[in-house]
């Protein structure tokens, strides 16, 4: 069985910007997805206890969690899909610094402004649930 090694020598100075954001992103998903789990518990435990609850408000109550975990999981796939583009990123710059052309610069453009328009996202999806948690 043969292997092949491939080597590559990047320019450190496209390539620094993209493995910074990569890097953040990675960090901020594994962050995000460890805290979620924590509140999926909070969250499950907080439905057992409002159905089992006899006194008035429970169905306010019970719509408020649920508006909370929805938002909550809406903010967590936009930042996995955040960390998508930026992975999709490094492998174009990569690419593009090997290959000695600039072909992919409307790409990383689109990727960029779909990166911009997802943080707006995120923003928002944020706002919201911080104002239904203040209710």
């Amino acid at each position: 069985m043969t292997s092949t090694t491939m080597n590559y020598t990047v320019n450190s100075s496209s390539f620094d910007s993209g493995w910074s954001a990569l890097s953040t992103s990675v960090i901020d998903v594994c962050v995000q997805l460890v805290l979620y789990g924590i509140y999926l518990v909070l969250f499950i435990l907080a439905i057992h206890t409002l159905t089992r609850r006899k006194s008035g408000g429970k169905k306010l109550l019970l719509g408020y969690t649920w508006t909370m975990i929805v938002f909550g999981t809406v903010q967590l796939v936009v930042c996995l899909v955040q960390a998508a583009i930026n992975v999709r990123c490094v492998e174009v710059l990569v690419k593009q610094d090997v290959a000695g052309n600039l072909t992919s610069q409307p790409e990383l453009a689109r990727l960029a402004l779909l990166d911009k328009a997802l943080t707006i996202a995120q923003f928002m999806v944020f706002a919201v649930n911080k104002y239904v948690h203040s209710l």
